[in-house]
């Protein structure tokens, strides 16, 4: 069964280093069963080649992972230039803590993860990777609970 489709796809040109670009393919996808909206750039011969449908189905496995392990609760795509001028992507993740008998309800946090530590296809690397990631989301939602007095 399929953990994504595929949304939208347009051509780019990727810059990889001040002397480096690649022909790329910016890819968004749908993740299933939560719908969660991201994108990431694969290269037009990997696209072509139809090989992109690795590190997109590890993209959307991945996310669907997080969210399955009932600390963040949703999660979409976003982007951000870094230090260079470069444009960053992350997979914004809402953690959310429900404090018992606090008269608030619910309380939340906006963790961005990085794109590479969720779209490695590369099994061996991609324990790593998820690891990582998933460290970013327990270290927000302890400090939920902590905040929270719990």
């Amino acid at each position: 069964m399929a953990s994504y489709t595929l949304i939208g796809s347009d051509s780019v040109v990727q810059v990889l280093s001040p002397t480096v670009s690649q022909d790329s393919v910016y890819c968004t996808i749908s993740t299933l069963p939560t719908g969660v909206i991201a994108s990431t750039v694969v290269s037009q011969a990997s696209f072509d080649a139809n090989d992109a449908a690795e590190t997109l189905t590890a993209l959307a496995n991945n996310i669907e992972e997080i969210i399955a392990q009932g600390k963040a609760t949703g999660g979409s795509g976003t982007s951000s230039l870094d230090s260079s001028g470069l444009t960053e992507y992350f997979v914004t993740f809402t953690v959310g803590y429900d404090p018992p008998n606090a008269p608030v309800g619910t309380v939340t946090v906006d963790v961005d993860v990085p794109i590479n530590l969720l779209s490695v296809s590369d099994p061996a690397i991609n324990q790593t990777l998820i690891a990582e990631a998933e460290q970013m989301i327990d270290t927000a939602y302890q400090g939920l609970v902590s905040l929270a007095g719990g």
